[in-house]
């Protein structure tokens, strides 16, 4: 349900991109959309073959750890795209999607890379993480259309001469997740 819904905001960010990028936009601007528009379609394909891996199989495994290093390859991609002063929440956004993408991909490799074994609560923590990826990928999508999303405040803290928008959650939804080293003593 939750891969079908990224999916939708992927398609319709990818749709309002190309209708928003006009001539009037300066280059830079142009290219992160664009940039973002390819990590948006590339993603909805990984999440695409999350959707068709048959549980019962015998490679489901494999074919779920790909998929998930697949996307996690993908969102350390996008921390790497030069972000324009514009976008500077959507740059941070980007940097905490790859952050507990990380995570997500390294509790589902301890909680599957042994196949006689299974460690439910790794994978339990790799869902939640996971689950505040498809957030953190709805709040960037937002930031990307000019948007503050519903739930996030916004404060500002001087960086040298410049005011830097930095996010800050409104809910206690990071505190539900246990910590790193947390994760890791179980």
């Amino acid at each position: 349900m939750r891969n079908k819904l990224i999916l939708l905001l992927s398609l319709i960010l990818l749709l309002s991109l190309t209708v928003s990028c006009g001539s009037s936009e300066d280059s830079e601007i142009a290219a992160y959309r664009e940039a973002m528009s390819t990590f948006f379609d590339n993603l909805s394909d990984q999440m695409s073959d999350l959707d068709v891996i048959e549980a019962s199989s015998p490679s489901a495994r494999e074919e779920l750890l790909a998929a998930i290093d697949g996307m996690k390859q993908l969102c350390d991609d996008a921390v790497s795209i030069p972000v324009p002063e514009q976008f500077v929440n959507a740059g941070e956004m980007t940097k905490e999607t790859a952050k507990y993408m990380d995570l997500a991909a390294e509790q589902y490799h301890l909680a599957l890379d042994d196949p006689s074994s299974f460690d439910e609560a790794a994978f339990d923590y790799a869902g939640q993480y996971y689950d505040i990826v498809g957030v953190r990928l709805r709040y960037l999508v937002s930031f990307l259309h000019g948007e503050t999303p519903e739930g996030l405040d916004i404060h500002y803290e001087e960086a040298s001469d410049e005011a830097v928008a930095i996010p800050e959650e409104a809910s206690d939804e990071a505190a539900a997740v246990p910590e790193e080293d947390e994760a890791a003593e179980e």
